[in-house]
């Protein structure tokens, strides 16, 4: 196993990932681990021939010098992605619903099984992906109806307040869109554990 580590002031690139994976290919191993604080959104756990490339994103408790390790500690998670399935509509617009999610629990062993929906805080879905940044232009809140806080934002926008936009904002589904020039959207999910995913979703043409 191959493991590549990158410096808390750095970022692990889709380049930097490709030259790790081209050197662990190349000496013969079979697994990469990315070690790193911060991962470009093109970042993804995947396979390229026999070598399995795993992200593992570094807690930042690593860096406070003070903090002694003990037994329950977790000081690496992996980055897991979200499980989306893209749905076009009869109208030609597109929807996503977020179906759950697979993040490995160093503190267990375990992997948190996908469709534990309600481990979901917040996600934001990107309608128009450049490859670049990611830009929120949905937000949600599933199942947060009778949260304090989302209730008062509610009540301070009153009659402004569209019911059915607001469903979709609670919701596990998005609301229609259509499909950008570029036909690519990303969706970023995050857990009440505190984890972040990013997946980007390549949508098919009306001709396909």
């Amino acid at each position: 196993m191959a493991i590549a580590t990158v410096p808390d002031d750095r970022t692990a690139t889709r380049q930097l990932i490709d030259d790790a994976a081209l050197v662990a290919a190349r000496r013969g191993f079979a697994k990469l681990l990315i070690v790193a604080f911060h991962f470009d959104a093109q970042a993804t756990n995947e396979e390229r021939g026999r070598l399995q490339i795993v992200l593992v994103r570094a807690n930042r408790d690593l860096t406070i010098r003070a903090l002694k390790s003990g037994r329950e500690d977790t000081a690496f998670v992996l980055v897991g992605e979200p499980d989306l399935e893209p749905i076009r509509r009869e109208d030609g617009a597109w929807q996503v619903r977020v179906r759950g999610y697979q993040v490995y629990d160093p503190g267990t062993g375990n992997v948190r099984p996908a469709g534990k929906t309600s481990d979901i805080d917040c996600w934001m879905l990107d309608t128009d992906y450049d490859g670049r940044s990611f830009f929120a232009r949905r937000i949600h809140f599933p199942g947060k109806s009778n949260d304090r806080q989302i209730k008062a934002f509610k009540q301070r926008l009153g009659a402004r307040v569209d019911p059915k936009q607001w469903e979709f904002m609670e919701s596990l589904t998005s609301a229609p869109f259509r499909r950008p020039e570029r036909g690519r959207i990303a969706v970023r999910i995050v857990t009440t554990f505190g984890d972040e995913m990013l997946a980007v979703v390549e949508l098919p043409s009306a001709d396909r």
